[in-house]
């Protein structure tokens, strides 16, 4: 039940399907995650008790048995992207929605307006991008839905970046650029250094592994006032 819960939810391939060639590894892992990581608490501390965490929450526990294959393999296998096997792409030509906060007009972003959820920030951002040669085009990420899944724990989470822009290095290259701006503004679960963590350390290599939607990079800018400079610094960098 377990194998087939990490199939469905890790090892499905969006274009060759669930990838049951796995059966057997993920079954001695899981047979080994069940003998060895499993603490009966109360009860009468039987092996039926044990049982019942094949019950449990089985999309937790998968993510738990899934983030120890990814840690015992994170030097010496590639990462591996795992798209939504129904939707693996998604795109600006789809985002659609009416909001009542204020609104900054665009000219670079497929999107017609970047929705300001400060007073400010997000003005600051767009003008900035509108401004530099180096960005070719750009979008807001509201309306999107683009999310970087991360764990605390066993417990997933989703992470929304802030901005999206494809810039164009020196060498004529255009890169993919995440932009969070003023230190993960939407966080309210206070988890900014997993955020960080898994778009630096997994995501990015992950997408740049799939050699599909190009090369991406990230930027984390917590001095809102300062961002051109920053942005030039990193774009330069690439």
């Amino acid at each position: 039940m377990l194998n087939q819960r990490l199939i469905q939810q890790y090892f499905t391939d969006h274009e060759r399907g669930r990838e049951f060639q796995l059966f057997g590894k993920l079954k001695r892992i899981v047979e080994k995650w069940y003998n060895t990581q499993v603490e009966i608490i109360g009860g009468d501390g039987s092996k039926e008790m044990r049982r019942l965490v094949i019950f449990w929450n089985q999309k937790e526990t998968a993510a738990s048995i899934y983030e120890g294959i990814r840690r015992a393999n994170t030097e010496s296998d590639k990462i591996k992207a795992i798209l939504n096997y129904y939707n693996p792409e998604g795109s600006t030509r789809y985002v659609y929605g009416a909001t009542s906060k204020e609104v900054y007009p665009t000219v670079k972003s497929h999107v017609n307006y970047v929705v300001a959820d400060t007073s400010s920030w997000e003005q600051i951002a767009a003008k900035t991008l509108e401004e530099l040669p180096q960005v070719v085009r750009y979008v807001k990420n509201h309306f999107l839905d683009f999310k970087i899944p991360y764990l605390d724990g066993i417990t997933e989470h989703s992470y929304i970046p802030d901005f999206i822009a494809v810039v164009k290095t020196d060498n004529g290259n255009e890169i993919n650029l995440i932009i969070e701006i003023s230190g993960y503004s939407n966080d309210k679960f206070g988890h900014k250094d997993l955020k960080r963590k898994y778009t630096q350390d997994y995501w990015l290599r992950a997408a740049n592994n799939l050699n599909t939607y190009g090369k991406w990079d990230f930027i984390e800018i917590s001095d809102i006032d300062n961002i051109k400079a920053l942005l030039i610094e990193k774009i330069n960098s690439l």
